[in-house]
């Protein structure tokens, strides 16, 4: 029997070598997997993040089909772009992974932070980064400290926008954080925020909202000895 092993799925953006858009290759180490869109070009009026959204559905299910994964273990993170696309992701369908790793990204949409009560979220971002702001992360680690949720916040002193190496302490720091971390597929409580800003999802884990329209909505739902509370907002009756 294959053996279970972690999954990392990582969205993020290297130099164009070609005009074109690829995946690469999964690549196994001892126990994960790591597996990276990589986007050579963005087609005219396209939005990156939009084309990774695009790839996300046939990576993860390549992953999953073609290793014996722990779907509890799933992790995204992403650097700069992909830190982006990270944000926006989790922000809708928090309920795909055991956690994420922005990094040197921005949360555009800070009013649906609350949709990330069951997941655990680890922030990196360099000081002296002069292309995405560091009160970026300042500003959504606050927020979700604020909320009491879990958050890590790691700002690293003196860098720009590049990552460390992965030889750093941080980087052993982070992977410490990984190991710890385990998705809950049924948690009791489920906040989701719509702000309107992008498409909502129809599911966010056992919570199912019939909405087609684009205006805002809060929905509260709790489970409290077998009987589930709903309270909601801007939904019809």
């Amino acid at each position: 029997k294959q053996k279970i092993i972690d999954s990392i799925i990582l969205s993020g953006q290297t130099p164009p070598p070609k005009n074109s858009i690829r995946v690469t290759p999964i690549v196994k180490t001892e126990q994960y997997i790591i597996a990276a869109p990589t986007l050579e070009k963005v087609p005219q009026g396209g939005a990156p993040t939009d084309l990774l959204e695009h790839l996300f559905p046939a990576l993860l299910q390549d992953v999953t089909s073609a290793c014996n994964v722990d779907t509890n273990r799933i992790f995204i993170a992403g650097f700069s772009m992909g830190g982006h696309f990270t944000w926006a992701k989790i922000l809708h369908q928090p309920d795909y992974f055991a956690g994420a790793v922005p990094m040197m990204g921005a949360c555009d949409d800070m009013a649906a932070l609350s949709n990330l009560q069951s997941l655990p979220v680890y922030i990196i971002h360099g000081d002296k980064d002069t292309i995405v702001p560091v009160e970026c992360s300042r500003s959504a680690n606050e927020a979700l400290t604020a909320l009491k949720y879990d958050v890590t916040y790691r700002e690293q002193k003196g860098l720009g926008h590049y990552l460390f190496s992965d030889k750093s302490p941080e980087c052993a720091k982070l992977l410490t954080w990984i190991k710890s971390k385990t998705r809950n597929p049924y948690p009791k409580k489920i906040s989701y925020k719509f702000s309107g800003q992008s498409a909502p999802v129809k599911r966010i884990y056992w919570l199912e909202v019939a909405r087609k329209d684009m205006n805002p909505f809060t929905v509260e739902a709790e489970v409290i000895d077998n009987i589930i509370n709903i309270k909601s907002s801007g939904l019809a009756d």
